[in-house]
């Protein structure tokens, strides 16, 4: 059974939902396996849900017991719907079902997206058994800057502003498709972003797109001219982001990243947290 929690419920279960949160078998994405992230964030985060109208935290109880809690997100104007957390200890087949049938009443129309850890073998079955298409399977890798000195940039690298965004834009529109941050969602909060162009004999090679939330870093996509990875420009714009979290102070970085990116940024210090995979289907 899913049920709202009450805000004077939350220091019951919070704890409980912060155990899970730990567990990469047992939660979803934003993980608090990572090293990184505390308690005090995901509390922080989870009380958040009672301030915003488009949040909410379900509690889920089978059999009597409470095993666990939903906090999703719905972005209805852009048919998006995801969350904070999924975090159930048994049950999760009959947690995701529930879910489902409660979301395509309030939201049908919205695709719902699930992130999580390939560990998390119970969720990836269910959702294949419900039609659930794989859109992605990636890395997830962080940095700690306390560890990481400044590297040489040899390569010309320009930060993108509004005044220069049209050559961002010309090379992520390549990329884009079936992305939440097309360049005009970028363009729209382009304040909130840290995006650089690396240039050759005067022409666009790539670009890298990160943000930041408090002192965490997170680098969003790299694009390239040709369409295709390219060891030397992945390196030389992967640099400039990392001397650049270092010059604001950052603490941390995290970048879900491919095989060939891997391969690569193991050599820079990164540690490896886990494999990612997303699923999504539209509700109906």
């Amino acid at each position: 059974m899913l049920r709202e929690l009450e805000q004077e419920e939350f220091a019951t279960y919070v704890d409980f939902a912060y155990s899970l949160a730990s567990d990469l078998e047992k939660s979803v994405y934003p993980t608090y396996a990572d090293g990184l992230k505390t308690k005090s964030d995901f509390v922080e985060r989870a009380r958040k849900a009672y301030q915003r109208e488009n949040e909410e935290i379900l509690l889920f109880e089978a059999d009597g017991t409470v095993e666990g809690w939903i906090h999703y997100y719905a972005l209805k104007e852009d048919n998006y719907l995801s969350f904070c957390s999924f975090n159930i200890a048994n049950g999760v087949e009959r947690a995701i079902d529930e879910f489902i049938s409660y979301a395509e009443l309030k939201y049908s129309g919205c695709t719902v997206y699930f992130g999580f850890a390939k560990q998390n073998e119970r969720m990836r079955t269910r959702l294949e058994e419900l039609a659930f298409e794989k859109q992605e399977e990636c890395n997830v890798d962080v940095l700690c800057f306390d560890t990481f000195a400044y590297l040489p940039e040899e390569c010309e690298t320009i930060k993108v502003m509004r005044e220069n965004y049209s050559e961002f834009a010309a090379l992520h529109k390549m990329s884009e498709e079936d992305m939440y941050w097309n360049s005009e969602r970028m363009l729209e909060k382009l304040e909130e972003w840290n995006i650089y162009l690396l240039y050759k004999a005067g022409k666009v090679n790539g670009a890298i797109y990160f943000c930041s939330y408090g002192t965490s870093m997170e680098i969003f996509g790299i694009d390239y001219a040709e369409q295709q990875y390219d060891e030397r420009i992945f390196k030389a714009l992967l640099i400039k982001a990392l001397n650049e979290g270092k010059r604001l102070g950052m603490t941390d970085l995290t970048y879900f990243n491919d095989d060939a990116e891997h391969a690569v940024i193991e050599e820079m210090g990164f540690r490896h947290v886990s494999k990612y995979v997303l699923y999504t289907k539209e509700l109906v």
